[in-house]
């Protein structure tokens, strides 16, 4: 069946039911109610007439719909398309709505939530040749759906009613991941769901002023991987973030500043030393009284540190 374009009773109309976009800016629909009364429909809608109860659903044009039953308008002028399956439709609402106006983040990720469970795929080249949206864009919205449904209803609130946005939960993600596989015995202290109220309520206190912050704990826990942290120090500086009311991510990097050596400017210094040994004679260190016990104290701390010795080979290691 081929479109066809229908003056369609407004009250036969329904909006479609995988149409996530849930909120519309009052004020922007003033302006084109406004705009409808004095000049007509001149857009016309998209619909489709469902076969199990000859409604005509939306694909396009549900601000135009609210306007006309505010206005009293009895008719729509609407091109009618064929039914389509429920994979088409919501493809369609992506193609027509997504691309047209940005739908909010956690409306998308519901939606693609859906369309992964229809199309039995989450590779995310394959959802973005589907959808037009970015891989970037799929991964956030992937991000999101890996919280509890809870989460997910915070984020669906108005936003005059919560200060909570989707950047909060598509930042902290990661981090999540890297404690749970770095820093195990975090989560053998507390549940996930522990360490994600937590952070809320330092979010909503101001005490995280910005969901990047998370990006800091992310650094502490790659620092505990390349071993320039210590992993107790990490799993207690976490443990104090989510018990400890006052504790907030910055006190985190400030205390390891202060506790951490600066490696790449430690290593800048050895090396600066050792050019600059190599070119001072050795009876002047044997004159140099000041120098001398600065060297010994040196060699002191460098033999305390467990380095193994130049060209010492595992066998030989064995038999030392």
């Amino acid at each position: 069946m081929s479109s066809k374009l229908k003056e369609i009773p407004t009250s036969e109309l329904i909006r479609n039911p995988l149409n996530p976009r849930m909120e519309f800016d009052p004020t922007t629909l003033e302006a084109l109610k406004k705009s409808i009364a004095k000049v007509g429909i001149l857009v016309p809608l998209t619909v489709y007439q469902r076969t199990v109860d000859g409604k005509y659903c939306l694909v396009d044009g549900e601000r135009r719909w609210r306007c006309a039953q505010a206005l009293g308008l009895k008719t729509v002028p609407a091109v009618i398309i064929p039914e389509p399956d429920k994979k088409t439709n919501l493809l369609q609402m992506f193609s027509i709505h997504h691309l047209r106006v940005q739908w909010k983040l956690i409306w998308t990720a519901l939606k693609l939530e859906t369309l992964m469970l229809m199309m039995e795929t989450t590779d995310e080249e394959e959802l973005s040749s589907y959808t037009g949206m970015t891989r970037r864009k799929i991964d956030h919205c992937k991000r999101i759906l890996h919280f509890p449904k809870k989460y997910q209803e915070i984020l669906l609130l108005p936003e005059k009613d919560e200060t909570l946005t989707p950047d909060f939960f598509v930042e902290l993600y990661p981090v999540l991941k890297r404690v749970q596989n770095e820093l195990p015995s975090i989560y053998t202290r507390f549940s996930e769901e522990q360490i994600i109220d937590s952070l809320i309520q330092k979010f909503r206190k101001g005490q995280i002023s910005a969901a990047r912050e998370f990006r800091i704990l992310k650094k502490v826990v790659a620092g505990v991987r390349r071993k320039t942290i210590p992993d107790y120090r990490a799993v207690d500086l976490f443990g104090k973030l989510i018990t400890d009311p006052d504790m907030d991510i910055k006190q985190i990097s400030r205390i390891l500043m202060l506790e951490t050596p600066n490696i790449r400017e430690l290593t800048q210094a050895c090396e600066a030393l050792t050019s600059s040994l190599s070119t001072v004679p050795h009876e002047k260190i044997e004159e140099d009284r000041k120098l001398k016990d600065a060297i010994v104290k040196l060699r002191r701390e460098v033999d305390k540190l467990p380095l193994e010795k130049p060209g010492l080979s595992d066998k030989g290691r064995r038999h030392s």
